[in-house]
C-alpha cells in the first residue's frame, strides 16, 4: 500500500476503504486520472470520447504505460469498464465490450506502453507527450520532486457527461485474478490484429555482414540463431512512424539502430520484442513467422533505458525472477545466477537492492537479468543513456565483451554516434521511419551516402563548391578557396 503521509486527503480516505485489495493502485486512485501539459492542452477531454478523439488528433501524444507493470496503466484498464458503463465491470471476459473496443481504437494513437510509469513520466516533462494516465496521489508527490513540471495540471475528469464528478467510478471490487484476465485478452486481441495484418506482406529485406567474434573465444550460453528478417511499418493516427523497415540480422551479429529523437528506432525494437504491433508486415525468426507471438514467447532479452530492476527485490531476486518464473529447481537457479555475478562482473552484491548499487551496477544487473534466460536475441534500448560519461566508456567495454564471449546476436538503439561505432558490426542509420544507410561502421564514417549521414554522424567534412567542370571521369568544383575533384 503506498505510505499514507504521502497522499492527499482524498487519497488517504480512498485507501483506507481500499485496505485488503491486492491492487491498490487500481482501487485507491479514484478511477481514471489525467495529467495534461496546459499549454499544450487547453481544453483537456472530459469524457472517454472526447479523449479518444483528442488522442486521435494528437497521435502519439497520449500515453499510459503496460498494466502490469503500472499503477496508472492498471487505472485505465480497469477504470474504463465503469466510465464506459460496460455490461459488467468486474467481469473482464465476458463484461468489458465496451471497453475492449474503446481501448483497441485508442490503442491505434498510442506509439508504445512502456514498461513503467517512469518512461510516462520521463518523456511527459520532455514535451515528447503532452498527457499521461497518472493517479491521484501524482497531485502531490512527483511534482514536489520535480519529475513532472510545476505547471501540469492533474486532472480525473473522464466520465459520461453531466458533472465531472459523476461516472468516475473506483473499481473497489475488482481483484487480481479479474483484472490479469483482462490483460491477457487484451494481448490476445492485439496479438491477432497484428497476425492478421501481416498475412499478406510481401516480405522484402536488406541482407547485412557477418557477425564479429571468433567461436573459439566464445561460451555456449545463448541459443543459436542463424536469422531475424523483418519488414515493418507503423501507423499512430495519421503519421508514419516506421515505413518498409526492412531488414535481416545474422546469427552473432551487433546491430545498431542509429537515429535521433523520433526516427523510429525504439519503435522498430519495441515491435521485433513483441512489445506493441506492428500496423502492417512480419517478422521471422529463421524459417518462423513470430509476429504473432507474445514477447515471453519469443525467447528474446530486453534491457531498457531505465534498467526497469524490481526494487522490492535484491541484486539475486531481480536475476533470479525469469528463472523462478519457469519453476527451475533451486540449485540451478543459485548456479546460475552466480555464473550471471561473475560474468557482469558484480560477485558479493546479490544480496543489495537497487538502492544500494550504482547507475552501472543497476545496468550490469539488468543486463545479467536479461542473458541468464540464454536469449536467442538479446534486445537494448538506449541502455547507457543515464549514465555520466565515464560510465558509459566502461559499460560500452563491457557490453561488447559480454557480446563476444557469449556469441550474442544483439540489436542495439541509441542516438549517440560513438556508441555506434565503437560497438557495432552494422550501424542502421535512421530518419523519419526509413533507411538511409546501412553498412559497416568505417563505411558509414568514411563514405556517407547522403549530406544528412555526413551532418549527423557529426562531422565538418561539407561545404558549399561551385561545380566548374564535368566529365567521364567526375566533377569538378570550387569554393572557399579550394578546388575538389
Amino acid at each position: 500500500m503506498f505510505p499514507k503521509d504521502e497522499l492527499t486527503e482524498a487519497g488517504r480516505a480512498l485507501q483506507d476503504e481500499a485496505e485488503g485489495y491486492l491492487l491498490p493502485s487500481v482501487v485507491s486512485n479514484g478511477g481514471p486520472v489525467l495529467i495534461y501539459n496546459p499549454k499544450k492542452v487547453p481544453n483537456p477531454p472530459k469524457t472517454a470520447e472526447q479523449l479518444l478523439a483528442w488522442a486521435k488528433a494528437n497521435p502519439g501524444k497520449f500515453l499510459y504505460a503496460r498494466p502490469a507493470n503500472s499503477g496508472p496503466g492498471r487505472s485505465i484498464l480497469a477504470g474504463m469498464s465503469y466510465v464506459l458503463k460496460d455490461r459488467d465491470p468486474k467481469d473482464p471476459e465476458k463484461g468489458w465490450d465496451k471497453t475492449w473496443a474503446f481501448l483497441k481504437e485508442l490503442g491505434q494513437s498510442i506509439e508504445y506502453y512502456p514498461t513503467g510509469t517512469g518512461f510516462t513520466l520521463k518523456e511527459f516533462a520532455q514535451e515528447q507527450r503532452w498527457m499521461i494516465a497518472g493517479i491521484m496521489e501524482w497531485d502531490m508527490k512527483p511534482r514536489a520532486e520535480g519529475m513532472i513540471p510545476p505547471e501540469s495540471n492533474v486532472h480525473r475528469a473522464l466520465h459520461q457527461g453531466g458533472d465531472p464528478g459523476q461516472g468516475s467510478a473506483r473499481p473497489a471490487d475488482i481483484r487480481e485474478g479479474d483484472l490479469a484476465a483482462g490483460v491477457r485478452r487484451d494481448r490476445k486481441e492485439m496479438e491477432g490484429d497484428a497476425h492478421a495484418r501481416g498475412e499478406e506482406a510481401e516480405l522484402r529485406h536488406r541482407a547485412l555482414g557477418q557477425g564479429s567474434g571468433g567461436a573459439e573465444d566464445q561460451e555456449a550460453v545463448s541459443q543459436p540463431l542463424h536469422s531475424l528478417r523483418f519488414r515493418l511499418t507503423k501507423r499512430f493516427g495519421a503519421k508514419t512512424v516506421l515505413r518498409d523497415f526492412a531488414l535481416e540480422v545474422r546469427g552473432r551479429q551487433f546491430v545498431t539502430f542509429l537515429g535521433p529523437s523520433g526516427c523510429g528506432k525504439s519503435t522498430a525494437l519495441n515491435i521485433i520484442a513483441g512489445l506493441i504491433p506492428q500496423s502492417d508486415g512480419e517478422v521471422w525468426l529463421d524459417d518462423e513467422r513470430i509476429d504473432h507471438l507474445p514477447p515471453e514467447r519469443r525467447g528474446f532479452g530486453m534491457v531498457f533505458q531505465n534498467y526497469a530492476l524490481f526494487p522490492h527485490l535484491t541484486v539475486f531476486g531481480n536475476i533470479a525472477f525469469g528463472l523462478q518464473l519457469q519453476r527451475r529447481s533451486e540449485p540451478e537457479i543459485r548456479e546460475a545466477v552466480r555464473a550471471m555475478l561473475d560474468l557482469v562482473q558484480l560477485p558479493g552484491l546479490e544480496e543489495r537492492y537497487p538502492s544500494q548499487l550504482s547507475g552501472g551496477q543497476q545496468q550490469r544487473v539488468a543486463i545479467a537479468r536479461a542473458l541468464v534466460l540464454h536469449p536467442r536475441l538479446l534486445l537494448m534500448d538506449e541502455p547507457l543513456s543515464n549514465l555520466d560519461a565515464k560510465l558509459r566508456i566502461e559499460m560500452r567495454a563491457e557490453i561488447k565483451r559480454i557480446h563476444a564471449r557469449l556469441g550474442l546476436t544483439s540489436v542495439y538503439v541509441t542516438h549517440d554516434q560513438t556508441e555506434a561505432l565503437s560497438l557495432s558490426d552494422w550501424v542502421v542509420v535512421m530518419r523519419d521511419g526509413v533507411v538511409v544507410q546501412a553498412g559497416p561502421p568505417s563505411e558509414i564514417h568514411d563514405r556517407p551516402q547522403s549530406l544528412f549521414v555526413a551532418d549527423f554522424m557529426g562531422f565538418r567534412n561539407f561545404f558549399p563548391v561551385e561545380v566548374t567542370a564535368v566529365d567521364a571521369h567526375g566533377a569538378e568544383g570550387a569554393g572557399q578557396g579550394m578546388r575538389v575533384r
